[in-house]
């Protein structure tokens, strides 16, 4: 690596016009629109559910403009090396430079760029968490492809055995009888997910820290309105804290990497940012959604790994009532973002290590613990009707685990899906690695708070990932 001072200077733009392709949450392309200087307020009054907005020429920002200073990061690569992974961190810059050939072409998709000169090419890693590539095609027929991840880690969970499961305080007995020897009793007992050495055949783009405010804002924006219809109580507080964070918000305004956790992202919400965020940077949705009329106010979560999900948010022009679920398909052939599997999030969490309890060891020292993660600010605070006012912490400024992966305990919990069947009761998805609030001992691998139908209740965050096929 080789370290040099760059600067960029604020230039002036013309009012213009521009045509963006019209997305429906499940990927379908369902129109167009034009905009004048990012304004489509006005052209999407048409549209009556949540919609993203893809510029029809490109979906990449022009290079970033405004006076900053930035350390720029120059990567030699040889063309010995056919395909590279490189990790980035928002608002950043590097140089790819080719080593041992000139005149070849550079080919970027879903990132801004220019040319320095025939070997090297100036990457603007842009405002939001993403994944992108660049490729390289030599003279020679050689082609190098660059695999950019912004805000991400590249894991290959193949690559090793897990540790899975936890033994914790839920369990069953197979006789109904106590035993005085430790090693009787614990054989007695079924645990809903029992430690075992598993492997897995996956390789996933991670996200380092958990989905921020305005990573959520940003990416839905044009789905966020400007004030909520909702008659029910719950849901327009609920609404309403969306709404007065967009208004605090710049459209396409920069988040920074440390920007606070979300925090009251539930379960609809989190499946909609994931296909947002897949169609913005060019991938296929992992699910699709469908209305559907529940009478039996309770959840499914079918065979095939679909289920039902209770919707509270403001894409759907729904209340409380049997007409407020959605059937949700997962597209496990699809290579956009998603929530994680449960077991997948335990090997994450784990990072690769054994006989563990928590992300840093076996410590029960406070100090140790806080060295990785926020917790044991006290209770909930919450207001009437059960709407939380706690606030949220930055992301990403305690220690990583062993994967570089940030805040994997603590601030707020995780939504997990199960690939078909619950460990648990009935849960549909879970909510994994704690809470702002919780004690050290709640802060374990076994922690997990019930998500029957994804509505309201409490806190809930997310982290996506990609597979990479």
């Amino acid at each position: 690596m080789k370290k040099t001072l760059f600067i960029f200077f604020l230039s002036t733009l013309s009012i213009y016009a521009a045509e963006f392709i019209v997305f429906s949450l499940d990927g379908k392309n369902i129109g167009t629109v034009q905009c004048v200087e990012n304004d489509c307020s006005s052209a999407l009054s048409t549209y009556s559910k949540a919609v993203i907005l893809v510029d029809k020429k490109t979906n990449v920002s022009s290079w970033s403009k405004g006076i900053s200073i930035t350390s720029e990061d120059t990567v030699f690569i040889s063309l010995q090396d056919s395909v590279s992974w490189i990790e980035l961190e928002k608002n950043s810059v590097v140089s790819l430079c080719i080593e041992d050939s000139v005149d070849g072409v550079w080919k970027v998709s879903g990132l801004a760029s220019r040319l320095q000169n025939d070997a090297c090419i100036q990457i603007d890693a842009g405002k939001l968490v993403k994944s992108a590539n660049v490729q390289y095609l030599a003279k020679s027929g050689i082609k190098n492809t660059f695999n950019i991840l912004v805000g991400m880690k590249r894991i290959d969970l193949s690559s090793q055995s897990h540790e899975l499961g936890f033994y914790g305080s839920e369990f069953s007995l197979k006789e109904k009888v106590i035993y005085m020897d430790p090693k009787k009793e614990l054989e007695n007992r079924i645990y809903p997910d029992s430690v075992r050495i598993s492997s897995m055949d996956v390789d996933l783009a991670v996200d380092k820290y958990k989905v921020t405010n305005c990573e959520i804002i940003q990416t839905l924006w044009d789905s966020i309105p400007m004030h909520s219809k909702s008659q029910d109580r719950v849901l327009l507080e609920y609404h309403n804290y969306w709404i007065d964070k967009k208004k605090k918000t710049i459209k396409n305004g920069s988040c920074d990497a440390h920007d606070s956790a979300a925090i009251k992202a539930y379960l609809y919400s989190a499946l909609a940012y994931a296909n947002a965020r897949s169609i913005r940077d060019g991938f296929e949705p992992v699910y699709s959604f469908k209305k559907i009329n529940k009478k039996i106010h309770l959840p499914t979560l079918y065979p095939d790994g679909s289920f039902d999900v209770y919707t509270t948010s403001f894409f759907e022009k729904y209340e409380n009532g049997g007409d407020a679920w959605i059937y949700v398909q997962v597209n496990k052939n699809a290579n956009g973002y998603r929530l994680p599997y449960y077991d997948e999030w335990m090997a994450l969490a784990k990072a690769g290590k054994t006989g563990r309890r928590y992300v840093w060891g076996n410590s029960e020292s406070e100090e140790v613990a806080s060295q990785y993660a926020w917790f044991g600010e006290g209770i909930a605070i919450s207001e009437k009707y059960g709407v939380y006012k706690q606030e949220s912490k930055p992301v990403g400024m305690k220690k990583p685990n062993d994967y570089g992966l940030y805040d994997m305990a603590g601030l707020v919990c995780e939504n997990v899906m199960f690939p078909g069947k619950s460990i648990f009761t009935r849960e549909i998805t879970s909510c994994k690695g704690g809470f702002l609030y919780d004690s050290l001992k709640n802060l374990n691998f076994g922690a997990h708070k019930d998500n029957f139908i994804g509505g309201l209740g409490g806190y809930q965050g997310l982290r996506l990932v990609r597979e990479i096929k």
